[in-house]
């Protein structure tokens, strides 16, 4: 049996795998003794996968019987699997291997931002050094970092991150709020046990980022091995929990978390059955995403008739929205819409709660046959003493002008509750008129960012909201600050 090159090359595999015939193999033999450019290709192997494109249309001679033949095309296919298969393992750990290189770069930037963080906080006991840009700008810089770091997380940490409660991620608002508090206390004399718990308990979480980040950056650090490891994504999320929670926590109640307690959700629901006159058993209730509110703020839903929003702590109905239908009729005389108006009301804030209801308008007086409302804004008050609201946080409810049942209600979303506000001990030890300081001409309440409860102040109705020098407490005759967005 005599064989041309091109066969012997086909029988390469087989030969090698020693799956030829005797009859076939004694011809391979043979040819090879003859023929030294095939006995090049089976002492090396070279030529042979630039051949593998070549054989798709090669003829097999017919004096090969029909089992070579097949043995031929599948260890054809087989080689050819193979390589392809070779060719994207390599890709893969090649991206693998970069998206490790990256991921490791950027957590070196994250390692280095949080370095410094529990030596920096200290400025918030030393007036002297009293730049609080500073640690601002560094915590701003931790989250640019962590956003940096995500972008190469593998799909196992990606998994990790989405079951993360805050997504790795400050709340600067409120973090940047809880410092500036804290300074001031500091300054002024008012620093308490809260303060000091709360002072401790931050630096006991940066410290502990601060360990976690060094036994990440250790483990980085192993060549390559360190591209099998992976980001503690659970272990940092801890941190963010912690330190979101107690900066939520401190701002909006000068609290710490374990002193908060949270009502549970059959009693939330309860509350907004009672408020909305509806089952307990229609309302559905869903935890809000911290990162988009409160951590204890949770969303409800009653099919058909209402959408909203209720804290976890104070109980407090934050914001009612319902489902319009259409109604033909007539509309609610003033008093009639005010009775109704008062009567939600006392449900949401209690029967002891005191305030003025201002009519701000509605479209009852346009010439549209369905759907008509009227609005009120409700400005709580102490012994005659308006609540001071700024820019537009008023709490607003806007009713059915035909059927006087809630359209919608914004609730004022700086102040937690207001239902404390008639069992503060609001006094004026410091009258307005002994203030020498320029334009304090008026006596209002406010939420105070500095005490986390009410407080009697003396005000410049003239300067902005957030200026210096706006409020002065009437009873220590020091200054005061609004809460406003975390502050």
């Amino acid at each position: 049996m005599k064989l041309e090159h091109e066969v012997v090359r086909d029988l390469y595999p087989l030969y090698m795998e020693n799956e030829l015939s005797p009859a076939v193999k004694q011809a391979v033999d043979a040819h090879l003794s003859e023929c030294e450019a095939c006995r090049n290709t089976y002492q090396t192997g070279e030529e042979f996968f630039d051949h593998i494109k070549e054989l798709e249309n090669t003829e097999v001679p017919n004096t090969v019987d029909e089992r070579v033949r097949m043995k031929i095309r599948l260890t054809r296919y087989k080689w050819i699997t193979a390589v392809l298969t070779a060719i994207i393992l390599t890709l893969l750990v090649s991206d693998y291997k970069s998206g490790r290189e990256k991921l490791i770069l950027e957590f070196e930037n994250y390692y280095r931002s949080q370095e410094l963080l529990p030596i920096m906080f200290n400025i918030v006991k030393e007036p002297e050094h009293s730049e609080l840009e500073y640690v601002s700008r560094a915590v701003n810089q931790l989250f640019v970092d962590m956003i940096a770091l995500e972008e190469h997380l593998n799909f196992f940490e990606k998994h990790q991150l989405n079951n993360t409660e805050y997504y790795l991620s400050i709340n600067t608002s409120n973090f940047n709020s809880m410092l500036e508090i804290m300074q001031f206390r500091f300054e002024q004399g008012m620093w308490s046990d809260t303060d000091e718990a709360a002072y401790q308990v931050t630096q006991q979480y940066f410290d502990e980022l601060n360990q976690l980040s060094n036994r990440q950056y250790r483990k980085f650090k192993h060549g390559f091995s360190s591209y099998f490891e992976t980001l503690d994504v659970e272990e940092f999320d801890r941190f963010y929990k912690d330190i979101n929670n107690l900066s939520d926590s401190y701002t909006r109640f000068h609290k710490l978390p374990e002193e908060l307690q949270p009502m549970d959700e059959k009693e939330l629901a309860k509350h907004v059955a009672h408020i909305l006159d509806v089952h307990e058993k229609k309302v559905e209730l869903r935890k809000e995403s911290p990162l988009n509110d409160s951590p204890y703020t949770y969303q409800f839903h009653i099919d058909g008739q209402y959408d909203g929003a209720i804290d976890g702590i104070t109980g407090q109905l934050l914001e009612v929205r319902s489902y319009p239908t259409e109604l033909g009729g007539p509309t609610l005389a003033k008093d009639e819409t005010e009775e109704k108006v008062k009567g939600h009301v006392e449900k949401i804030y209690g029967s002891n709660f005191t305030y003025d209801l201002v009519p701000i308008g509605g479209n009852a007086s346009n010439e549209s046959k369905y759907y008509k409302l009227y609005s009120f804004k409700i400005i709580p008050n102490y012994k005659g003493y308006p609540l001071y609201t700024p820019l537009e946080q008023d709490t607003v409810m806007t009713v059915n002008a035909r059927t006087g049942e809630i359209d919608t209600f914004r609730h004022n979303q700086d102040v937690p509750s207001y239902k404390d506000i008639e069992k503060q001990d609001l006094e004026i030890a410091v009258p307005l008129e002994t203030f020498n300081k320029q334009g304090l001409s008026k006596t209002v309440v406010i939420y105070s960012a500095i005490t986390g409860k009410f407080e009697l102040v003396h005000m410049n109705p003239a300067l902005d909201y957030f200026e210096k020098g706006k409020f002065y407490s009437a009873k220590t005759g020091k200054e005061e600050w609004i809460r406003v967005d975390g502050r």
